[in-house]
């Protein structure tokens, strides 16, 4: 008798057949004879043989799959304030997020399931249940619009990815654009084409989900190349036509740096030429902006690895919290519009910041 754990294998030679038959035969099938089904059964009793759950599980998940292909599936967790519509809640760059979830999610085999999550209206206990319910194990939570949020009761039982950017107070993995790069490409950018007074105009709301990497970069922009006018920094609680052509009137940029469309609207409205008179820089392009010059954020490709590394989770069972938190960030490509003048000099022939 072999002294290490008896195998499938060793019961096979000792019976004299093959080992798909032991299978067959410890797991009752009708294929195999009831006199050497017995046979078998008595072997490995007296062999001390004992079954390993885990390969026995993963044996009957490959059978189970043959049979009827099986697909998992990933939930994406929209949390949204409690102002917010849920029946308008995706912004486009949402959208391009979870189209690159989805896209990725197919090419691995698995299903999605969106949740948009208000806490108003749903404990995070109530929804942990719904996806236990569901088998749901692996979970991207979209970081574009709730912050301070402890995220922990969700995240404690599943496999989990912040997608966006992270204001939540659980240290949990993130895929998200570098933003610190984003800006700092814009600004190379217009300094290459000659704009000395750069204007940056976004809502205090947008600065803290970015978490005020924009604002820190265009800061020590002004600082390292000696530009003494804070008043070109605007941070409004609302982006709001008349105050911000009030603002344009009242500090007289050569170019604007916004994530909002209305922005460059409203600048053409007060009779203002674009490029001609002012620059204008969208800094979250995307496709149908191509009116605009700006930093396409690369949006799409953020949700593929957010699905890569949330899928990465599964394989290897990684859940809960982990005592510190990976963080991927994906660099954006610049995009080239009509909203600005063209370059007087090469990108990157200026001080570096």
């Amino acid at each position: 008798m072999p002294s290490s754990r008896p195998t499938l294998q060793n019961i096979a030679d000792e019976v004299g057949v093959c080992r798909m038959t032991v299978s067959r035969a410890l797991r009752n099938k009708s294929c195999v004879s009831s006199e050497l089904m017995k046979r078998i059964h008595d072997v490995a009793e007296e062999m001390g043989y004992k079954p390993d759950p885990k390969i026995s599980q993963l044996m009957s998940y490959l059978r189970e799959s043959r049979e009827t292909p099986v697909r998992e599936t990933l939930g994406i967790i929209h949390p949204l304030p409690a102002h917010v519509d849920p029946s308008d809640s995706k912004s486009p760059t949402e959208r391009r997020l979870i189209a690159g979830i989805e896209k990725r999610a197919e090419e691995l085999g698995y299903d999605i399931d969106r949740f948009t999550w208000q806490a108003k209206t749903m404990r995070q206990k109530r929804l942990r249940d719904i996806l236990e319910a569901r088998g749901i194990k692996g979970i991207i939570i979209l970081g574009t619009r709730v912050s301070g949020e402890d995220m922990t009761p969700l995240a404690e039982v599943t496999s989990s990815v912040i997608v966006g950017r992270s204001n939540y107070r659980t240290p949990l993995a993130l895929v998200c654009n570098d933003h610190y790069y984003t800006m700092r490409l814009a600004l190379y950018e217009l300094m290459a084409r000659g704009y000395e007074r750069i204007g940056l105009y976004i809502g205090k709301g947008t600065d803290a989900v970015v978490s005020h990497a924009w604002h820190s970069i265009f800061t020590y922009y002004q600082n390292k190349m000696q530009i003494n006018a804070p008043e070109l920094i605007a941070l409004p609680e609302r982006v709001e036509k008349e105050a911000y052509q009030q603002w344009l009137a009242e500090t007289s940029p050569d170019v604007v740096i916004s994530n909002d469309p209305g922005i460059k609207v409203w600048a053409e409205e007060t009779g203002l030429s674009i490029p001609k008179e002012l620059g204008f820089c969208q800094i979250d392009w995307i496709e149908g902006m191509e009116n605009c010059s700006g930093v396409d954020q690369n949006s799409e490709t953020i949700g593929v690895a957010a699905t890569d590394l949330v899928t990465h989770q599964l394989m290897h069972d990684e859940r809960g919290i982990s005592p510190f938190s990976k963080k991927v960030m994906i660099e954006g490509i610049w995009r080239e519009g009509p909203s600005l003048r063209r370059r007087l000099r090469e990108v990157g022939s200026y001080p570096n910041f």
